[in-house]
């Protein structure tokens, strides 16, 4: 963030052969880039003084011969020379781990210095809260999957039952009377027709309530018609649990029975029954087993073309009743197919928030990604130059954020990352023309009199430069308030930024600056991953 000058020192020596070269002029006006031309040609010029002494002494020596000095012979050796350097170690790789929720540790089970293995539980935070929101999407996930599987079985039942086009009866037995004619239109709930079955006979007879007591469902009775005297045999389907008392005052409950019909039974015939030692306390009559409306269960409405049968058919369960125009028949298909994809819809919806929901719960249990040495346990960041690397690295998340969630700005977004910003003039040139705000993200300074820390994100209301834009400062203050990211506001007077240097470049922008908390500034610098991603959800959020 802060603006640097480096001076240029060379030694007197030098400086003179320079002077006298001609560089006496021009010296104390040396432009940046001539600057950087002179510390070139200084280098040269000690390369070359090296050379000059290396040749008087030689000269030297020589004299030395001639005035009768101790001389030796010169031997012919191999040369050894070693090189030395130093540097700094680093490991390959380094992770830091951020928490992508919050909530109260359980347990952190290492310390600084532990070698730990890939795949370990590192921390447990408390999960509770997330438990019943898994249980609710888990119990709609279940509902979905019911809700798709009938649909599936209603579309493939509806291509089986709807072939050709036809309506098919739902049930066996004849035909007393069609309330449906051709050109009528056909819907959910519309009668079709009256239909009755007498293959299958009931007969309804009374007992005294006590006999009745000792007979149940299922049990086998003897039933004698009155007019023929002929015994067939029934089963009992249910028993009365109403009294009821006949003219005669007898106490009675009704006993009902299911008789196959041999081929002579009809209703209204008399008949009675004898359960065991009981005997029915009056006779009864017969009746038809299916006596009901059938009425239509479709998805959608259909017209009729044409009647397949007519009163007093006989139709079997499936047979065809009547046949629907084509149009009215594939609607009615595709009615079915719609209702199964909508219902395939909310099914994969349900599963998505379900994996959704798993991954946020087992964000509540944090793992190692690497093995290796746990350099630090608090979350803090140090190195040097964290005021630019945090910076770019916030850039760089930010716009892998947008790819990766897909997102569509309402605005044309540039980021821009300058390497002259500690220089002083990073923010002044290649800003695409159109461009109507700045927001530069540097650092936020922790100290003294400053109200930021490591962990927050610092939202600069003025500089050396002066105050940056209201309106972009009440903004980010907002989208800070809105969004419960920990921030701080602060002034920096005696610091810069690139946005300031735009400014006075002449772009007519409105700017701000936003920056993570860093201690020791242009020092061995230290920050916390909280106040980084502090900075880069007011980004997100002041951005969208």
């Amino acid at each position: 963030m802060a603006k640097f000058k480096f001076p240029i020192h060379l030694p007197d020596s030098i400086r003179e052969k320079f002077q006298k070269n001609g560089g006496k002029k021009n010296w104390k006006k040396l432009t940046r880039k001539q600057k950087g031309i002179r510390i070139g040609a200084g280098i040269a010029m000690i390369l070359v003084g090296g050379m000059i002494i290396f040749t008087m002494g030689k000269g030297k020596k020589a004299s030395a011969e001639a005035s009768g000095q101790r001389t030796a012979t010169v031997q012919r050796m191999d040369i050894t020379s070693s090189l030395s350097s130093s540097g700094t170690l680093s490991p390959k790789d380094t992770y830091s781990i951020t928490s992508l929720v919050s909530g109260e540790v359980i347990s952190a089970d290492f310390e600084e210095g532990d070698q730990v293995e890939k795949g370990q539980v590192l921390y447990v935070i408390d999960s509770s809260s997330m438990e019943s929101e898994l249980s609710s999407v888990q119990n709609s996930l279940e509902r979905n999957q019911e809700s798709y599987d009938l649909a599936v079985e209603d579309y493939h039942e509806a291509v089986e039952k709807y072939s050709g086009n036809t309506y098919k009866s739902t049930e066996s037995g004849y035909i007393k009377t069609l309330y449906i004619k051709a050109g009528d239109k056909v819907g959910a709930n519309t009668q079709i027709a009256d239909i009755y079955n007498d293959k299958l006979m009931k007969l309804r007879v009374p007992f005294l309530s006590m006999d009745a007591g000792n007979i149940g469902v299922g049990n086998q009775g003897v039933i004698t018609l009155s007019d023929t005297g002929e015994q067939l045999s029934g089963t009992v389907i249910a028993v009365a649990n109403m009294e009821e008392t006949l003219s005669g005052g007898q106490v009675v409950r009704y006993v009902t029975f299911q008789v196959e019909n041999p081929g002579g039974l009809t209703e209204n015939m008399s008949a009675s029954a004898q359960v065991g030692d009981f005997l029915c306390a009056q006779e009864g009559t017969f009746s038809a087993t299916l006596d009901k409306i059938m009425v239509a269960d479709l998805a959608s409405s259909v017209e009729v073309e044409s009647l397949l049968v007519n009163e007093g058919d006989y139709v079997s369960k499936g047979s065809a009743i009547f046949k629907m125009t084509q149009k009215t028949g594939d609607n009615l298909i595709r009615s079915y197919k719609d209702a199964m994809d909508k219902a395939k819809e909310s099914l994969e919806s349900a599963q998505s928030k379900l994996e959704s929901t798993q991954d946020n719960y087992d964000n509540y249990t944090i793992t190692a990604p690497i093995s290796g040495t746990v350099i630090t346990k608090t979350g803090y960041i140090k190195s040097r130059f964290l005021d630019d690397k945090l910076s770019v690295g916030i850039l760089l998340g930010y716009a892998k954020y947008l790819k990766d969630e897909n997102i569509t700005l309402k605005n044309r977004q540039y980021h821009y990352v300058t390497v002259f910003e500690e220089v002083g003039h990073g923010g002044a040139a290649s800003i695409p023309e159109g461009v109507k705000e700045i927001i530069s993200v540097d650092m936020g300074c922790v100290g003294e009199g400053l109200s930021c820390t490591e962990h927050q994100v610092s939202i600069c209301a003025k500089d050396s430069c002066g105050p940056y834009h209201y309106d972009v400062v009440k903004g980010l203050i907002q989208a800070a308030k809105e969004n419960a990211i920990d921030f701080a506001v602060d002034v920096y007077p005696h610091y810069g930024s690139d946005v300031d240097v735009a400014l006075e470049a002449g772009y007519d922008v409105r700017h701000g600056l936003i920056g993570s908390g860093v201690y020791a500034s242009h020092g061995y610098e230290r920050s916390h991953k909280d106040g980084v991603c502090n900075t880069l959800r007011l980004l997100v959020a002041y951005c969208k």
